[in-house]
């Protein structure tokens, strides 16, 4: 697969939601493109910086943009499942 994903998360249940179905994704071993995680610092706000926002709208974690299609992008847990759903 040649897209790559950018999956903005910190350690809290609702960021180990799609951590975790990533990984038993690649426990099936079904094809995913590549994922950079990038760790967001919520005890230090970052979820309300503007690199953040542009990422999540709602400023909460995950967040989940495409790499190729730099506008799109999925926030709120559940739709961030379905979005990653979508990309298989």
């Amino acid at each position: 697969m040649t897209q790559s994903l950018a999956l903005w998360t910190a350690a809290t249940p609702n960021g180990w939601k799609v951590s975790i179905m990533i990984e038993e994704l690649r426990e099936l071993e079904i094809a995913l493109p590549s994922i950079e995680v990038i760790t967001v610092d919520i005890m230090n706000g970052e979820q309300f910086s503007d690199t953040f926002t542009a990422v999540s709208a709602n400023q909460k974690i995950p967040g989940f943009r495409h790499r190729e299609r730099s506008r799109q992008s999925t926030f709120g847990c559940y739709s961030r499942l379905w979005g990653l759903e979508r990309v298989l």
